[in-house]
């Protein structure tokens, strides 16, 4: 539950930036930037609490679900519950090298398991788009 909460919410902040008609390097800037605190961070604390991706860390999924975002990068509605849902899926799948980073005892394998997952899903969302899309102009004709 707390991973969804967290995917949940990324997406007030995808829509600000989108509303805020952020260019797409800015968006990917601030993802990297982003994901190297949450790198620090994540090692931080566990250390601190002697725990291995403690499941209230959750800026993972807000970082895997922008970059899952990055691949539309438009306001639809319907895309962004597509995203979700596949970033929830692959996020929880763990598809190689996910995996590998998932079970990494370092910082850095608590955030990129989900970077990994949000391009998993990017990918995905834009297959969806590009053969939705096709399917749409082919069949006016």
């Amino acid at each position: 539950a707390p991973g969804t909460w967290g995917t949940l919410g990324s997406i007030p902040l995808i829509i600000l930036l989108l509303w805020l008609q952020t260019p797409l390097i800015i968006f990917s800037l601030i993802i990297f930037l982003f994901t190297l605190v949450a790198i620090y961070l994540a090692q931080k604390v566990q250390i601190e609490f002697d725990i291995h991706d403690p499941q209230w860390i959750v800026v993972d999924e807000v970082i895997g679900m922008m970059i899952t975002w990055c691949f539309v990068y438009d306001s639809n509605i319907y895309w962004m519950i597509l995203a979700f849902l596949l970033f929830r899926f692959f996020d929880i799948v763990k598809i190689w090298p996910a995996n590998y980073f998932d079970r990494l005892s370092h910082g850095a394998g608590t955030i990129l398991d989900d970077v990994i997952s949000g391009l998993y899903a990017g990918v995905s969302v834009k297959i969806c788009a590009i053969t939705f899309s096709y399917l749409l102009t082919n069949s006016v004709k």
